[in-house]
């Protein structure tokens, strides 16, 4: 991973209190942290560019991680060690600036102090401030992320009803990896045209007309699923019962887009279901001639979401259905049929 050498290690050493604590069933862990590295923390954040969440300073509980130390200055601990005459360890790196918190401890902080001499009780106190300002703002979020974002959409015209939109989208997709700058991006793009991409490390968002879709990028990938000719079901990715049919004379074919009947033997097993890839043709039913699923998908206006979500059923890799939309004519029941393949689709999918 490209982190700094100060973060890696803290990553360490936050391992491993977990595993001591899972080891020894130890239910708290306390660390020293004090009012200056809280003040160091603020000001790193700062330099960096952070939201409220970054200038609240250092937790005093996160997990089984306790910090009880954080009301205290390090030059009050400094006086009760003297005063106790207790040994203690130093880090032997606190006064290299090659680190960035260093540079700050070392040279900006006394820089201030000659502005403001109790600066870091100052941090101390507006922290402390915004911290609770903070479980307003988080309050206020959840309430507008609900209603903006009711499942992984983000629905255009109810985010662009906020008092600040742009802030309101920053929060809720920060927390996905997109970073301030794409961010901004995507906001300028709200009422753009439709298609364009963003990628984090592990989710994708897309823009249609009138939303903005996310996904993590594992569940978009391309999948297949075999599907057995003494298959009576699927159950995933999509809920499919499957029947043969070979009493065909008070049998009616229903005539909805979420059910498939074809001519059995037409097939050949195993069926599979997979996602559609560019170059995929079909016959549409009821017509001679051969059709790009890319061109079916743009006459029916799909957007790329649609097109994404689309699954389609393959006989020896050619298109028998494309899934709650429309089969394909060469394997469809005529006079000669004498057992039906019956495909039922027992989960709701949008149909064009």
């Amino acid at each position: 991973e490209h982190i700094s050498i100060e973060m890696a290690a803290r990553q360490l050493r936050y391992n491993w209190f977990e595993e001591l604590c899972n080891v020894l069933g130890i239910h708290h862990v306390a660390i020293a942290h004090h009012q200056d590295d809280s003040a160091e923390t603020v000001l790193l954040n700062l330099i960096r560019g952070t939201g409220i969440k970054g200038l609240t300073g250092i937790s005093p509980k996160n997990g089984n991680i306790i910090r009880p130390m954080l009301c205290l200055s390090k030059t009050e601990i400094n006086q009760y060690i003297e005063e106790h005459s207790l040994n203690y360890v130093d880090d032997s790196t606190n006064g290299e600036t090659v680190y960035q918190r260093n540079k700050i401890r070392l040279e900006i902080l006394p820089l201030m102090e000659q502005i403001n001499p109790s600066v870091k009780n100052t941090i101390a106190r507006m922290s402390y401030h915004l911290s609770q300002v903070e479980n307003i703002y988080e309050s206020f979020i959840r309430l507008e992320k609900t209603r903006v974002m009711p499942d992984n959409r983000i629905l255009i015209a109810e985010l662009e009803k906020c008092l600040e939109p742009e802030a309101l989208l920053f929060e809720i997709l920060a927390p996905y990896g997109f970073n301030s700058d794409q961010i901004t991006q995507i906001y300028r793009s709200l009422n753009g045209i439709s298609g364009k991409i963003f990628f984090s490390p592990t989710y994708r968002l897309l823009k249609n007309r009138d939303d903005m879709v996310v996904d993590k990028i594992s569940a978009i990938c391309d999948d297949s699923y075999s599907i057995q000719e003494d298959a009576t079901r699927l159950d995933f990715p999509i809920h499919l019962n499957i029947e043969s049919i070979n009493n065909l004379e008070n049998f009616t074919i229903p005539k909805s887009p979420h059910t498939l009947c074809i001519d059995r033997d037409k097939v050949s097993f195993p069926l599979v279901l997979r996602r559609w890839e560019k170059g995929d043709w079909f016959i549409p039913f009821g017509m001679d001639g051969r059709k790009k699923l890319s061109d079916y998908f743009s006459d029916n206006k799909f957007s790329i979401a649609d097109k994404e979500s689309s699954w389609i059923l393959t006989s020896e890799d050619k298109v028998v259905w494309i899934v709650g939309h429309r089969p394909d004519n060469r394997f469809k029941v005529d006079t000669c049929t004498r057992k039906i393949l019956k495909i039922s689709i027992n989960q709701h999918i949008n149909n064009k």
